[in-house]
């Protein structure tokens, strides 16, 4: 193999490894994202559910 088929190969297997790693960022980023999405999706609900009971419970009339 020739210096400059060798400099190919390695360039060919760089642009490989390039490619896998953004896939696995992309990856990672996209996991990230639908796990804090979630997770703060839960963080409302809470904060949203103890406010409407609540409220809720102030309207039962034996509570006047």
């Amino acid at each position: 193999m020739t210096s400059a088929q060798s400099g190919s190969a390695a360039s060919a297997a760089g642009s490989t490894i390039t490619a896998w790693a953004q896939e696995l960022t992309d990856t990672a980023v996209s996991i990230t994202r639908a796990v804090t999405r979630r997770v703060l999706i839960g963080i409302q609900d809470t904060a949203r559910q103890p406010r409407a009971w609540s409220s809720a419970r102030s309207r039962w009339p034996w509570n006047t």
